[in-house]
């Protein structure tokens, strides 16, 4: 079969009728950006959500340690150590402006 004969060839799909090579690249077109998305997903948004759920996980017991009364701070013990947790944790750019804000 030459290539003439090739990009003759008709598939019939949901109803439509399109020669064979439409149909593939059509395929193409739609499984690409599904599997850049999904490589985003695990690559990228997984292991920040990871890191996000460590950063979470170390200030809820860092906050469990301390019992404080009104009108007392932190002990600088404390603050130690939530300054240790989000300079390590650098990513979480949502949280890090609040943090410079109670830090100033």
């Amino acid at each position: 079969m030459n290539l003439l004969g090739i990009l003759k060839i008709q598939w019939f799909f949901l109803g439509l009728t399109a020669p064979a090579f439409a149909w593939v690249f059509a395929g193409l077109l739609l499984a690409f950006p599904m599997l850049s998305l999904l490589w985003l997903f695990f690559v990228r948004f997984i292991p920040k959500l990871l890191k996000c759920s460590k950063a979470i996980k170390k200030i809820t017991s860092i906050a469990s340690n301390v019992s404080l009364k009104p009108a007392d701070g932190i002990p600088i013990e404390v603050y130690d150590s939530l300054n240790q947790v989000f300079e390590k944790t650098r990513f979480i750019r949502s949280l890090l402006p609040c943090w410079v804000m109670f830090r100033s």
